[in-house]
């Protein structure tokens, strides 16, 4: 099933991955009251859903030809976490800033 999708398909899905686990992480944090627990929890989902958006990335970039497209699974890895990582410090700074307020 996932071979058939198009690459707009791809990052549309990974779009959405993304947006759910930001969602889904501050949801948690939220019922949770838990800084530890419920931040965790954004992280690891960010992780997922940031390996979601980097594998359509790519998936996009071999549909189309770039000869770039070719990563190493370590690149991934530490994409992912790059990016779950400032997923994980945007969602302190919007915490901090609504507890300002």
């Amino acid at each position: 099933m996932l071979q058939d999708l198009d690459s707009n398909s791809w990052m549309v899905v990974s779009v959405a991955v993304v947006f759910g686990a930001f969602w889904l992480g501050w949801i948690a944090d939220m019922i949770l009251d838990t800084a530890g627990l419920g931040v965790l929890l954004n992280w690891l989902l960010a992780t997922l859903g940031a390996f979601g958006g980097i594998y359509g990335f790519d998936f996009a970039l071999r549909h189309h030809h770039v000869p770039l497209a070719y990563a190493d699974g370590f690149v991934w890895v530490a994409a992912a976490i790059a990016s779950a990582t400032l997923a994980l410090l945007s969602l302190l700074l919007v915490r901090a800033m609504i507890r300002l307020l």
